[in-house]
């Protein structure tokens, strides 16, 4: 079982521990008015690239869940306006 107070957030990507829940830039960690699309995808690679480093043990779910968050962020930050 997990423990309440993990934050894969923070543990695997080095985000604020006072957010939960990080919207797509905070994810990737690019600011809001980043709009190219090589630097976000570089960003994007460069989290991915972090948490699969990691060995997640009982947090096999949260670890998955957390590349599928980083593959949508990629997604949707690259495809804006299209």
């Amino acid at each position: 079982m997990t423990s309440p107070s993990f934050n894969p957030y923070h543990e695997w990507l080095g985000i604020d521990p006072s957010i939960s829940a990080p919207d797509h830039y905070q994810l990737i960690g690019v600011p809001r008015d980043e709009q190219n699309p090589e630097t976000i995808s570089r960003a994007a690679d460069a989290a991915m690239s972090r948490v699969r480093q990691v060995r997640p043990g009982d947090k096999s779910q949260e670890w998955a869940r957390v590349l599928d968050e980083l593959r949508e962020a990629k997604s949707c930050l690259t495809n804006q306006g299209r």
